[in-house]
């Protein structure tokens, strides 16, 4: 099964444990990864991944800090809504789908895994 990266969601904490529940029953295999912390703007930082979920315009711009956009080369990508899709675009300019609605499900249901 595909590793999928997910960075803090809008909900906090709880919003996360939900989510990791329901996607583990899924099948999928999960990191959850904290891109607002300093120490997790490092690129050894980053866990292994085939697909990332990124929830919001501020955690694509703190993933933008990493200043190198090759590790996401290849890899599936899905944001939440408009402004992180655009914030997205600014920084990064590679491919990506953009959830129907916004919604964390929807969001990881768009990648298709």
């Amino acid at each position: 099964g595909a590793t999928l990266a997910f960075d803090a969601i809008g909900g906090g904490e709880l919003a996360g444990d939900i989510l990791e529940k329901q996607l583990t029953n899924e099948g999928l295999e999960l990191k959850r990864h904290n891109f607002y912390r300093p120490q997790a703007r490092h690129l050894d930082s980053l866990p292994d991944f085939d697909a990332i979920c990124l929830f919001s315009s501020s955690a694509v711009q703190s993933l933008g800090e990493l200043q190198e956009t090759s590790f996401l080369e290849g890899k599936k990508i899905a944001v939440i809504g408009d402004s992180t899709a655009e914030t997205f675009e600014e920084i990064f300019g590679l491919p990506y789908v953009k959830a129907s609605s916004a919604t964390a499900e929807q969001t990881v249901r768009s990648l298709a895994l």
